[in-house]
């Protein structure tokens, strides 16, 4: 069995489908008016559970800051509800989709500027 479910990348909903075991990886990076921002998501699917690990890093006047965040979510849950964890903006187009039931497992930032500072 398959794993089906929809993500909001590239500005708009998208759906996936990860076979089992399957590991499924998307990035993007661009300049910021203060620096840059890069993202990749991750997605891995091990038969009853899918799991996303969604990792930014941004560059700024104040340095580098990265911050990783852990989700899961049971295969029966895949279409359960709405909206989206990190509250992506939808448009009123796509209210029928039915987004996967995630819960965050973990999540951690480092602040390399903070660090530097003893922080």
């Amino acid at each position: 069995m398959n794993a089906r479910f929809w993500v909001y990348i590239n500005g708009s909903p998208v759906k996936l489908t990860l076979k089992p075991y399957q590991i499924l990886s998307w990035c993007e990076w661009y300049r910021t008016s203060e620096g840059s921002h890069a993202e990749v998501r991750t997605w891995e699917f091990y038969g009853d559970r899918v799991t996303e690990l969604m990792s930014t890093t941004d560059y700024d006047c104040d340095g580098r800051l990265d911050q990783d965040r852990l989700f899961g979510c049971p295969v029966d849950l895949l279409r359960a509800r709405e909206p989206y964890p990190d509250d992506s903006p939808r448009d009123e187009v796509w209210s029928w989709v039915m987004w996967p039931a995630w819960e965050r497992i973990s999540a951690s930032q480092r602040d390399y500027a903070a660090e530097e500072a003893g922080y």
